[in-house]
């Protein structure tokens, strides 16, 4: 070998093991660093910093080192917030925690590896993100299984990773029904099982559910208290071909020893399985909660529709109204003359909800036209929205014209309008949408920048950015939102507007440039990750509500009291309170009443689109959504404000997607009796009695 070939090998050797040397002290560094500060930091002060990244939706690598505090409180919030936080830079961590020492640890970990489906990714990094995970938590819940069955430990655990795969692709069928279906397991755990299974199907993660699991799922019917989760899976599965048989023969055998809970997802099931009898039975002789569920699971059966539509209830009769219009609207269409001479269904709520109905059939008929230039007169705000609805579905001049000459003085109905010209094709409805696009009203220049995303023309896109650079300030963050989002459907778009998206001062926005960004480029091809919120106020304001106890809301009904969870959902109690306190929903009504699901009240219009003016963070949790569960109403990621709703009954497709912030302690009668036109009268904040000094 020559001297100076020596020599280069000599040095570059050195080089490499001086390298090697130096970045093995870096890493020593970094744990003695690390170590330190785990050390140093206390409970609370961890804690502390652990809500406040939470909140603001970055740091998350100051989280990184807490999730191996020595405290399992701290590591269980920091893998909560990991997961709320969604930085895909520390799913390995949360994988890694799958296997600390502390059970409950583990279970919230696997809780924030199910929040995938909320993190700012691109379509190809997500499914990338989501097979890494969906592979982690089988492998993992498999060990589990085994340790359970063994020792009689870690039930939760197994339960926390049923649950998390409910969000994932069908490489989890397999994995969640063997839980289900073993005996040895114990019920609790079977039952999330069976629930993460009709999650997936509803969620058209799964494959049709097969006919070879139809005999398990008979076996677990068997178990008393496994029957709201069976029954649950039964309303909501697709069948197999092959399994429709076998099953509308289980849900027959089933149906007799069922309870009401059980029995209202029955009914939801009966109908796509062809099975007439329970839906027929009900509707002539059952509760107003099972007859109204007899309707939302008679959508094939158009006989047991046409029955519901002589129930003395009015609600039973709109949910008719609607089911008929998806699938047999005839009988819907037929009642246009009724509406017209206003002699027949004279209740206001009942003629809007059978208006709807007529915007939602398919079939076109003349009279439409005369029943909605009718509802349009009428002094009901409801029903001349709806009457709106309705001439948004009629595609003829005459419809456009009374649209576009519109003058509606109530908010609801406004924005009627607006939705049903946003969604017009004609030519004519351009120049109203820009129009409304620079007005006054940043939630109709919202629904106007939607309809402007569906037409053609560069000078579209041109028009587009300059609202959005005329209305700054985080109170018009709808506006430009809504505009970001136009303008990322279209192939004219400017990159380098994005780029000025990203330092809006909404974080609305700035996401929403960001997920168009990463949608076109990926979000390793970005050198910025403009997740992060500022706080609006000190961190402590959103976290110092320990004292708060309940809520006490007044209605004509009675009282609900409301247990609330300021350690699980600190943001969402603050708010509350802090609008509670200030009288802000006193006299607002319970704008949205459904059934057997939820009533919800809150929105200071009043209609279901308004708010405080503000937004405040997600803090979706492991809680689930039991009867009387209170939870925040949001429209999109963080999106939250003042609305707030109460369940009716269990609805697990709920669980982890909203926020829970109390259960209701007292007032079941007051819940059911509630309706749409009831008001929140008062809402008293309880807070615990301070100790003596």
């Amino acid at each position: 070998m020559r001297w100076w070939l020596l020599i280069v090998v000599l040095l570059t050797g050195c080089a490499a093991r001086k390298a090697m040397v130096e970045e093995r002290a870096e890493i020593e560094a970094e744990a003695v660093a690390e170590e330190e500060l785990l050390e140093a930091t206390g409970k609370g002060d961890a804690l502390h910093a652990i809500a406040t990244a939470r909140d603001r939706r970055a740091d998350a690598e100051s989280i990184v080192p807490l999730i191996r505090h020595r405290d399992p409180r701290v590591r269980r919030e920091a893998a909560r917030a990991l997961g709320l936080i969604g930085d895909p830079t520390t799913q390995g961590t949360l994988e890694a925690a799958l296997t600390d020492v502390d059970l409950a640890v583990r279970s919230d970990a696997a809780f924030a590896l199910s929040q995938i489906w909320a993190w700012e990714l691109a379509k190809v990094e997500r499914v990338r993100a989501e097979a890494a995970a969906e592979t982690v938590l089988i492998e993992t819940l498999g060990g589990a299984v085994d340790q359970l069955r063994r020792q009689g430990v870690g039930a939760e655990f197994v339960s926390s990773m049923v649950r998390a795969l409910a969000e994932f692709g069908d490489g989890s069928d397999d994995a969640i029904r063997e839980v289900w279906g073993d005996a040895r397991l114990p019920n609790a755990v079977r039952a999330e099982a069976l629930l993460a299974d009709a999650l997936r199907q509803r969620r058209k993660l799964a494959q049709p559910f097969p006919a070879a699991a139809v005999a398990p799922l008979a076996g677990a019917w068997a178990q008393p208290d496994l029957r709201f989760a069976a029954a649950y899976l039964l309303g909501r599965l697709v069948p197999a071909d092959d399994a429709r048989e076998p099953l509308a023969a289980l849900l027959q055998a089933a149906w007799p020893d069922a309870d009401e809970d059980a029995r209202a997802w029955l009914l939801r099931g009966a109908g796509p399985l062809g099975v007439s009898e329970p839906i027929l039975a009900t509707l002539a002789d059952g509760s107003l909660r099972l007859r109204i569920n007899a309707v939302r699971g008679a959508g094939d059966l158009p006989n047991a529709l046409l029955l519901a539509l002589e129930d003395p209830d009015r609600w039973v009769r709109a949910e008719a109204f609607g089911a008929l219009a998806r699938t047999n609207p005839q009988p819907v269409l037929d009642l246009a003359g009724d509406l017209v001479d206003m002699q027949v269904h004279s209740d206001p709520w009942l003629r809007a909800r059978a208006l709807e109905a007529l915007a939602a059939a398919t079939e076109l008929v003349p009279q439409r036209r005369a029943v909605a230039m009718t509802a349009i007169q009428e002094p009901d705000p409801d029903v001349r929205a709806a009457g709106w609805t309705l001439l948004g579905a009629l595609p003829d001049p005459m419809a456009l014209s009374a649209l576009l000459a519109a003058e509606e003085p109530d908010r609801g109905a406004q924005l009627a309008v607006a939705l049903a010209v946003a969604g017009r094709e004609e030519p004519e409805v351009e120049a109203r949408l820009r129009e409304w696009l620079t007005g006054p009203d940043p939630v109709i220049a919202a629904v106007a920048a939607d309809g402007l995303s569906k037409r053609e023309g560069t000078h579209l896109a041109t028009a587009l950015m300059d609202a959005w650079r005329a209305f700054p300030g985080e109170a018009e963050w709808e506006r430009r939102k809504a505009i970001v989002d136009a303008l990322a459907v279209r192939e004219d778009l400017d990159p380098r507007f994005l780029r000025e998206g990203l330092v809006d001062p909404s974080a609305h926005v700035r996401i929403a440039a960001f997920r168009v960004l990463i949608e076109r480029s990926g979000r390793s091809a970005l050198d910025v990750a403009p997740t992060a919120r500022t706080t609006e106020a000190p961190a402590d304001a959103w976290f110092g509500v320990d004292d708060v106890e309940r809520a006490v809301i007044t209605t004509a009904h009675g009282d609900l009291t409301v247990l609330l969870y300021p350690r699980i959902a600190p943001a969402a109690v603050a708010n509350f309170v802090a609008l509670a306190e200030a009288g802000t929903y006193d006299g607002l009504l319970f704008h949205r009443v459904v059934p057997d699901f939820v009533v919800q009240g809150g929105d200071p219009e009043n209609t279901g689109w308004g708010g405080p003016g503000y937004t405040i963070r997600d803090e979706f949790s492991p809680l689930p959504y039991v009867r009387g569960t209170l939870g925040m109403a949001r429209s999109d990621k963080d999106t939250a404000g003042s609305q707030w709703f109460i369940t009716h009954s269990a609805q697990p497709h709920l669980d982890g997607h909203y926020t829970a912030f109390g259960q209701l302690l007292l007032g079941w009668d007051a819940l059911t009796a509630l309706r749409g036109d009831d008001v929140i009268e008062s809402v008293r904040i309880v807070r615990k009695p301070r100790s003596a000094p």
